[in-house]
């Protein structure tokens, strides 16, 4: 039996996907476990086209497709990252604190739509923005 898992490569899932499939594949062994990373869009037409059995994604992926289940494993949040040497101002940081850095965006490509939203609204709340993107 073979059972293909897709997933988007985010930090989180860089670090969570081996431990759940090593102690998956432990619990049964006969199953040969495969493994997809692609964009979003890219999992969620595998998905639909058979080529994946499951992929891991968020809510806002998948919303309007009918032809889906999702089932929540997590409830998380963004956050920000930054070097131990940066000082901010009291948590929650407002959006308009953040000019004061440089920052990293991830390409809207392959961010949720919701992050994709966060971001254009750091963008809409500083004009001035040291700015960058990876995908």
């Amino acid at each position: 039996m073979n059972l293909t898992i897709g997933y988007s490569g985010t930090p989180y899932e860089h670090t969570v996907v081996p431990e759940l499939v090593r102690a998956f594949c432990q619990e049964h062994p006969q199953i040969n476990v495969f493994l997809e990373n692609y964009a979003h869009q890219e999992l969620k037409g595998h998905l639909t086209h058979g080529n994946c059995d499951v992929i891991f994604t968020m809510p806002d992926i998948i919303a309007g497709m009918d032809n889906l289940t999702y089932h929540s494993l997590l409830i998380g949040y963004y956050c920000l990252i930054v070097p131990s040497e940066v000082k901010l101002g009291p948590l929650p940081v407002s959006l308009e604190e953040l000019s004061k850095n440089r920052l990293i965006f991830l390409d809207h490509r392959w961010c949720p739509p919701t992050q994709d939203q966060l971001q254009k609204e750091i963008c809409r709340n500083n004009h001035s923005l040291d700015l960058a993107y990876v995908c």
